[in-house]
């Protein structure tokens, strides 16, 4: 009977770790990228959180608005980056995501596209 309620008292453990990670809303908005130059993108976004709750801030991009890859992360409380060399005449799609050591991931932003120009 004692193995049995260790195990019962670990997966609970285990639930409310998993729903503890996310239980704290935090997110970032008002997520903006332009294009400057032939290859640069310039991402801007606003903080919905103090920056004692969030860690780092994760930036991933796409080549096709659904496939998206981590391609920096700054610390907080940073508010934009700029993203260089990239491909003229493409539409990228950006979103960011804040990280707590404490709490892991929160939701991601709203997403961002851009096209490169050519000059």
């Amino acid at each position: 009977m004692l193995i049995k309620s260790i195990k019962i008292i670990a997966l609970l453990g285990l639930v409310f770790l998993m729903t503890n990670c996310n239980s704290t809303p935090i997110k970032t908005s008002s997520l903006t990228a332009k294009a400057y130059g032939d290859n640069r993108v310039k991402l801007r976004w606003q903080m919905n959180t103090s920056v004692t709750e969030a860690d780092d801030i994760y930036i991933e991009r796409s080549v096709d608005g659904n496939q998206f890859d981590v391609i920096n992360a700054v610390s907080c409380p940073a508010t934009y980056l700029d993203d260089f060399q990239l491909q003229q005449k493409t539409t990228y799609w950006y979103r960011v995501r804040l990280y707590r050591l404490n709490g892991g991931f929160a939701n991601y932003s709203d997403v961002a596209s851009v096209k490169t120009s050519s000059q």
